[in-house]
C-alpha cells in the first residue's frame, strides 16, 4: 500500500505558510504566532464541540447499551450539528446531503448498516489494515444499497471514531487547492477506498511536523492541523484573487495563480454533476 501522496517540500510549506500569515493578519488584524490565534481557535472549537457531542460513539460500553435503531438515530443528530463540515442541503444545485444514507436506508437494511458502523468504530483504534477492511466494508454496503455518500461523510465518521488519528476533510477545499498547489494529483471522485483516505491522512500529517513549533503547550492535535489546512485553502484562494492582476509578479507565479483561479471556477461547475453514488460536492 502506498502510504503517502508525496513529500511536502520545505520550500512549498514555507511559501504557503507566508500566504497563511499574510492572509490571517489581513483577515483579523492579528499576526499568526501560535495556534491560540482566534481564527484558528474558532475552527478548532467547531471540531471540539462535535467531539464532545459524539463521545458516546467512542465508548464501547455506552454503545452496547443502545437498542436497535439508536446508532443511526444518534448519528443523525450528530450529523445535523455539522453544517460547517457537511452541508445539509448541499451547495449550489446539488440537492443531496452528505449523510442522507442515514435517513434513506430501508428499514430491512438498518440492522446491517448499524452492525457495519459498529465494526467501523470498533476497529478505528486498531491497525490501519484492520480499520481499512471495515472502512471498505462500509463503502461496499452503501454502494450495494444505492445510498448516497461522499468523502465528507466517510472522513467525518473516521474523525468521530478516532479523533487522535483521523480528521474530516472537504475535497472541495483541499483537493484542488492544497494538492494542486503542491503539485500532488489524486482523483477523489466516486472511486472511494480506505487506501485513498489513508494516503490523504498521511500527506496531511506531514504538516504536523512542520507546524509543531507553533504549538506552545501540549501536543499538536490532528484537528488543529486540519483547522490550519481548512483556513489555508481559503487563504490561497483569496491570495490568488488578489494577485491575479499584479503586474509585478513573475510569469511562473502568474501561471500558477491563473491555474488556481481556473480550478476554483471548475469546482463551481462540477458541483452540478454529482452522481447518486457519492461524487464529491
Amino acid at each position: 500500500m502506498e502510504s503517502s501522496l508525496g513529500i511536502l517540500r520545505d520550500e512549498d510549506f514555507d511559501e504557503t505558510l507566508q500566504i497563511f500569515k499574510d492572509q490571517i493578519f489581513k483577515d483579523s488584524g492579528i499576526p499568526f504566532e501560535d495556534f491560540n490565534h482566534k481564527n484558528l481557535q474558532t475552527e478548532i472549537k467547531i471540531k471540539d464541540d462535535i467531539l464532545k457531542a459524539s463521545e458516546d460513539f467512542r465508548n464501547v460500553e455506552k454503545r452496547k447499551e443502545w437498542k436497535k435503531g439508536d446508532f443511526l438515530d444518534n448519528l443523525l443528530k450528530i450529523c445535523e450539528k455539522t453544517k460547517d463540515l457537511m452541508d445539509r442541503h448541499g451547495q449550489y444545485r446539488n440537492p443531496k446531503s452528505s449523510y442522507e444514507s442515514i435517513e434513506n436506508v430501508k428499514p430491512i437494511d438498518k440492522n446491517e448498516y448499524e452492525e457495519i458502523l459498529n465494526e467501523f468504530f470498533d476497529t478505528s483504534t486498531k491497525t490501519e489494515y484492520e480499520f481499512g477492511k471495515s472502512f471498505d466494508k462500509l463503502i461496499i454496503f452503501l454502494k450495494r444499497k444505492n445510498l448516497h455518500f461522499d468523502w465528507k461523510f466517510l472522513s467525518f465518521l473516521a474523525f468521530i471514531a478516532n479523533p487522535e488519528k483521523y480528521f474530516p476533510f472537504t475535497p472541495k477545499k483541499f483537493k484542488k487547492l492544497i494538492f494542486k498547489f503542491y503539485g500532488e494529483k489524486i482523483h477523489l471522485g466516486g472511486n472511494f477506498s480506505s487506501e485513498k483516505y489513508f494516503r490523504i491522512v498521511s500527506f496531511m500529517n506531514q504538516f504536523k511536523g512542520k507546524l509543531v513549533q507553533y504549538k506552545k503547550e501540549g501536543e499538536l492535535r490532528p484537528i488543529e492541523v486540519q483547522s490550519y489546512l481548512w483556513l489555508l485553502s481559503d487563504y490561497i484562494a483569496d491570495y490568488a484573487g488578489r494577485q491575479i492582476d499584479d503586474e509585478n509578479q513573475s510569469e511562473s507565479d502568474r501561471v500558477l495563480i491563473k491555474e488556481i483561479t481556473k480550478i476554483l471556477q471548475e469546482d463551481r461547475k462540477s458541483t452540478r454533476l454529482n452522481s447518486s453514488h457519492g461524487y464529491i460536492s
